[in-house]
């Protein structure tokens, strides 16, 4: 077993560095969807072949919000501690 695989074994999914890394992971990942899709639509329209957008329509729409969700998780990982603190 790994190094990796027994620390989330160990220690669960508390570890901030493993937090950091699977939040950038979800975030690089639908990106990739985002853009993988897009770069290649374009690829073919340059090429002279006829493209309908309306097909990646629901691609994108799913990537944005797990786009979305990435970015959520990763200013979760890195905000300072004392911004969730409430004053009083």
């Amino acid at each position: 077993m790994t190094h990796d695989a027994c620390e989330i074994l160990q220690n669960g999914f508390h570890r901030t560095r493993l937090q950091a890394a699977i939040s950038i992971f979800v975030l690089l990942f639908f990106q990739a969807l985002i853009f993988g899709p897009v770069w290649w639509m374009c690829h073919i329209e340059s090429a002279g072949a006829s493209v309908n957008w309306d097909e990646l329509r629901s691609i994108l729409i799913v990537s944005a919000a797990g786009e979305v969700l990435g970015i959520v998780c990763v200013i979760r990982v890195f905000a300072l501690d004392s911004w969730g603190e409430t004053s009083g």
